[in-house]
């Protein structure tokens, strides 16, 4: 999947693992996966806590993950 900001310019590619929903907290689980924090880490509460987007999961050639959040400004180029 290829995902591009059209106003930053910028644009990611990786294997799509799944869609965080808006307004909902992500697991601990989740956390410590796809954002590698634990509790008590920077950032942790900020993370955790309900966004108003959906956000898209992928996973780069390296393994290492990628959050996108699905604002006006993304466009998804290649499923």
């Amino acid at each position: 999947m290829k995902i591009t900001d059209r106003r930053c310019g910028w644009s990611v590619e990786g294997r799509y693992i799944e869609t965080l929903p808006s307004g909902v907290p992500v697991t601990v689980d989740q956390m410590r996966v796809y954002f590698g924090a634990e509790p008590g880490d920077r950032h942790y509460d900020e993370h955790i806590g309900p966004v108003p987007y959906e956000r898209i999961v992928l996973q780069k050639a390296n393994g290492d993950f990628t959050i996108v959040p699905i604002n006006p400004d993304i466009y998804v180029v290649q499923v």
